[in-house]
């Protein structure tokens, strides 16, 4: 599917959680088009459960609306390897990997898939 980058339907929808290669083109304001992929979403899913675990920490940018600044947020952030591995499984479409070391990070999910 192919879509057309909008600056307003992004910003409403999902900027803060959105996949480093749409900030970036956000960033350096190109409004091209793009390939929609499961691996946004999987990208997505990984910032969402960051966010749930570092909520003082993601309020460093909860009302920035700043492409750039959101972009440096998760380069910033999601360094550790924890964060890169499951980025890696993310962009690789990798759900099984994913979804073990979600469930790895999150003790709580553990017992509820046991």
């Amino acid at each position: 599917m192919i879509g057309h980058l909008q600056r307003g339907l992004i910003r409403k929808l999902s900027l803060k959680v959105a996949p480093n290669d749409i900030l970036q083109m956000l960033a350096n304001d190109h409004n091209t088009k793009y390939v929609v992929a499961p691996r946004h979403d999987l990208e997505m899913v990984v910032k969402t459960v960051f966010q749930s675990g570092n909520c003082c920490t993601y309020s460093e940018i909860r009302k920035s609306r700043n492409p750039k600044a959101i972009l440096a947020f998760w380069e910033y952030h999601l360094q550790s390897r924890v964060w890169q591995n499951m980025l890696q499984a993310a962009r690789e479409c990798n759900y099984k990997g994913l979804i073990a070391q979600i469930v790895d990070f999150l003790p709580s999910l553990k017992a509820s898939t046991e």
